[in-house]
């Protein structure tokens, strides 16, 4: 580290040494050695550009802005720089821009970061630097944004940060900062973007944090927050993007989230939220997107949650939600997905979901749903994914229906299909498994079956011994009449059963093949 240190002075001073006198008259001296060392600790001579540096005026320097005798910005972002950053950086005290995202630069930040008392805007998200963040960011009091996501940060948020009275964007997520998040954060009432997400903060969310009235976006998920939801949340009504998900969070949600009437995305899945979902959320009528997914919800859907008019996203799968599937949902025009799967809902799928006409993804697996799909389904033209499966909910014998289900390319059914009553449909409706012809064969012979309804036929063969030999069909078929040519190969002659099975429904019979 020392033998690093001492190259790095050793070049600042003989790049100094060795520049022009005019080249040094552009700007203070401080900020040229400043400069230099910054060049030489992030390897200057790998940069994807390093036009002017070290070689012409330092106004013309590539990313380098002067004004006066001063440098005021450095842009050089996504400039493959690497190495670390000097702690000469703090000697460029009128500097009101550092953009360095997008870099490969490493090591931790020098605490003479700290004398940037003039800096307004920091970017350097998206880079490899580690350790704390210096306490001394609290003495650049004219920060404005500041940008140092996805890095390796590590330790707690200083307390310090609460100093930054002009901060209007804090952007930390992605890094592995740990500790409980400070409430002096909430001194930041100009902050309108708080991004901390994707770290490993624990403990509580600040009820503080009810202070920051001109929020728009709070960005807390993917840690390890624990507690109840704070009701001051309810006081950021400019708030338009709320991100609490894969946290431990518990409890209710407090009734004031109807308060933000600015919202536009509610998340808070994957927490251990409990209680019945507010019929206050059915306020929030600017709603585009409303994950609650992958909690413990209970009780049924509010029906206020129908007055969403906005809503393209509602996902409320795996919670303990009962009841009947609300018809009102079908007032949701907007709606593209709608996750209802792996709760305790119960009775018959209401017409009005075929009302859903921008629906692409539809989930009511795994409920105790019952009776035949509606035909009006068939007016979701634009379904790719609907998954049925391990409910008691049927396919209706209708021509268009099946048609209709059959162009959907994600598809998980529950092989139950009811008879159609059109009298005049020519669709089979017997579930049949012809002997094989001819029966005892010596190495082919014919299987026909029959098939209700459009399903995944599976026809396996087994050995005397129950042993499965092999599965010649394992696909979905068409209903009426299908004919397999099977050919026995190298099987040793002896008994065999031939096995058909669609759903839960099957046949077996023998047959014998002569060597």
């Amino acid at each position: 580290m020392v033998s690093k240190l001492f190259q790095i002075v050793t070049g600042v001073l003989l790049a100094c040494a060795l520049l022009p006198a005019t080249v040094r008259a552009q700007v203070l001296e401080q900020d040229s050695l400043a400069l230099v060392a910054f060049y030489a600790s992030t390897e200057g001579a790998n940069w994807t550009s390093s036009l002017g540096w070290l070689t012409a005026p330092v106004p013309s320097w590539f990313g380098v802005t002067v004004s006066g005798d001063r440098v005021t910005q450095i842009d050089l972002s996504s400039n493959q720089l690497s190495g670390t950053l000097s702690q000469e950086i703090g000697d460029l005290t009128e500097l009101t821009s550092l953009y360095l995202h997008t870099n490969q630069i490493s090591g931790g930040l020098p605490s003479e970061i700290g004398n940037l008392a003039n800096l307004r805007y920091m970017a350097i998200a998206r880079n490899n630097f580690s350790g704390p963040i210096p306490p001394e960011f609290g003495n650049m009091s004219a920060l404005r944004e500041l940008s140092i996501g996805g890095n390796q940060f590590d330790g707690s948020l200083p307390s310090e940060l609460g100093n930054l009275l002009n901060l209007t964007q804090f952007w930390a997520g992605d890094n592995k900062l740990s500790g409980q998040i400070p409430p002096e954060l909430s001194n930041l009432t100009a902050l309108t973007v708080l991004a901390l997400d994707a770290n490993e903060l624990t403990g509580e969310i600040p009820v503080e944090f009810g202070q920051l009235a001109s929020l728009t976006r709070l960005q807390l998920a993917d840690n390890q927050l624990s507690g109840i939801l704070p009701v001051q949340l309810g006081d950021l009504t400019n708030l338009t993007y709320l991100s609490l998900w894969r946290n431990q969070l518990s409890g209710a949600i407090p009734p004031e989230i109807g308060n933000l009437s600015a919202l536009t995305d509610l998340d808070l899945h994957s927490n251990q939220l409990t209680g019945s979902i507010p019929d206050e959320v059915g306020t929030i009528s600017l709603l585009t997107r409303l994950a609650l997914s992958d909690n413990g919800f209970s009780g049924n859907i509010p029906s206020a949650l129908s007055d969403l008019l906005n809503l393209t996203s509602l996902n409320l799968s795996r919670n303990e939600l009962t009841g009947e599937i609300p018809a009102a949902l079908g007032n949701l025009a907007s709606l593209q997905s709608l996750g209802l799967s792996r709760n305790l809902f119960s009775g018959f799928v209401p017409e009005e979901l075929g009302n859903l006409t921008d629906l692409i993804a539809l989930y009511l697996n795994n409920n105790q749903l019952e009776g035949s799909l509606p035909l009006s389904l068939v007016a979701l033209t634009s379904l790719d994914i609907f998954h049925f499966h391990d409910t008691s909910l049927c396919e209706p014998l209708d021509p268009a229906f099946q048609i209709w289900i059959s162009r959907i390319s994600n598809l998980q059914v529950t092989g139950c299909t009811n008879v159609s009553t059109d009298e005049s449909s020519e669709i089979p409706v017997e579930f049949k498994l012809d002997s094989a012809f001819p029966n005892p064969f010596r190495s082919s012979t014919t299987i026909r079956y029959t098939i209700p309804y459009k399903a995944q036929v599976v026809l396996s063969i087994y050995d005397v011994q129950g042993r499965l030999v092999e599965t010649p069909i394992n696909q979905r078929k068409h209903p009426g009449e299908h004919i397999l040519a099977y050919d026995a190969g190298e099987l040793p002659g002896g008994v065999y059963f031939y096995r058909l099975q669609i759903g839960t429904s099957h046949i077996v019979r023998p047959m014998v093949l002569l060597k």
